[in-house]
């Protein structure tokens, strides 16, 4: 049985590595389509898929559809949750701190 609370679930998955490029990443409008992450991120396709499925469960994105998208496109939307997480994460300077290292 899991004893964390949910902020403690949230800390955890923000340390494994693409996690925060993800929440970064996303279209803050259209959204981004599953495919599109390995444009932004350096990280392998199962992790993309792995954080994403992760982050979909702690309810920081959610999928999402557009009228251009194909049958089976997975688009990802940030939730009110994972919108107030990015504007944390950009007012610490992280966006600009993750430019530098890649």
């Amino acid at each position: 049985m899991d004893d964390r609370t949910p902020e403690e679930e949230i800390a955890d998955f923000l340390k494994k590595d693409g996690a925060i490029e993800i929440i970064l990443v996303i279209d803050k409008k259209a959204g981004t389509i599953h495919s599109n992450f390995k444009d932004y991120l350096h990280i392998s396709r199962a992790t993309v898929t792995k954080r994403l499925e992760k982050a979909e469960s702690l309810g920081l994105i959610e999928q999402s559809r557009q009228p251009e998208d194909h049958g089976n496109a997975k688009r990802y939307v940030l939730t009110e949750e994972g919108r107030m997480l990015r504007v944390a994460v950009e007012s610490m300077g992280l966006p600009e701190k993750y430019q530098q290292y890649i």
